[in-house]
């Protein structure tokens, strides 16, 4: 797949979120997805994981026969997923593709007059943190720890799926200083 194609194959957030819950559970079974991922279409979800599949993001690790059945469980590919070397633009597009999702998601949600954005603890948190890149790290390290705390909880009445989004940028003005021998 060349670059360009990449950046543009990441953007879909089915496919973003399929990868995610593969990446969390280690190794999941399409059914195993399909519960965790309960608000995707089943032909949906097999349509992506097939061309996840096809084009090497991830890799079938495991197959067990269940009933005369053949359940396939998925790994991310190893040296696919984060091998590639995007150039700038390329990120940016990923980026911008996943703040429209994001911008999507919360138009979806405002056009329901039912929705109670204080009863469904609808959230935005802003901070600035100064911080050196090892401590910057620690926090990253920090984060997943937490993240990974929460991640594969089975969808349950009393359980809602929430998105939490995290990004991360310099300030404005503020750069790597990089040295020159």
């Amino acid at each position: 797949m060349k670059k360009k194609e990449f950046a543009k194959y990441v953007m879909n957030s089915t496919r973003q979120r399929i990868i995610q819950s593969i990446i969390f559970a280690r190794k999941a079974s399409t059914s195993d997805i399909a519960k965790i991922l309960d608000d995707i279409p089943q032909a949906t979800l097999y349509r992506n994981i097939k061309s996840l599949l096809d084009n090497g993001f991830i890799e079938i690790v495991e197959e067990k026969n269940i009933r005369g059945v053949v359940e396939k469980y998925y790994s991310p590919a190893k040296n696919k997923v984060f091998s590639e070397n995007p150039t700038n633009k390329e990120l940016n597009d990923v980026i911008q593709g996943l703040l429209f999702e994001i911008g999507r998601s919360f138009k979806t949600y405002f056009s329901d007059s039912n929705n109670d954005s204080i009863k469904d603890m609808l959230g935005l948190w802003n901070a600035t943190l100064i911080l050196s890149d090892e401590e910057y790290s620690h926090y990253l390290n920090d984060l997943n720890a937490l993240i990974k705390r929460y991640i594969g909880k089975e969808k349950t009445p009393d359980r809602k799926i929430r998105n939490i989004c995290t990004i991360s940028l310099p300030s404005k003005g503020e750069k790597n200083e990089r040295t020159t021998n």
